[in-house]
């Protein structure tokens, strides 16, 4: 089997292959083949156009949600990928 062919997890969700994980993130199968080269496979399929949900509420695009939150989308791209979407638009340190 090659790895092309191999399952591949990305942000906990296993795909039966590479093509097939590149077709539900929306992404060309190349970029994810750049991207786990890089080791940045995490971040594929992230795009500022995509929606996303924040504390209950779905926002068209993280841009909007951006806007919406005093912040720019590449941040709630950002905060999406290291896990503290919940913290979007908050102000100084975060105490559970």
């Amino acid at each position: 089997m090659t790895k092309r062919n191999q399952p591949i997890t990305i942000r906990g969700v296993t795909y039966a292959t590479r093509k097939d994980a590149a077709k539900v993130l929306g992404i060309h199968p190349a970029t994810l083949n750049q991207a786990i080269k890089r080791g940045t496979q995490d971040k594929c399929g992230l795009g500022v156009n995509k929606p996303v949900k924040i504390r209950g509420i779905m926002y068209e695009s993280r841009e909007a949600a951006g806007r919406a939150f005093g912040t720019s989308g590449s941040n709630i791209t950002r905060r999406e990928v290291f896990g503290t979407l919940h913290r979007a638009g908050m102000r100084g340190r975060y105490k559970k």
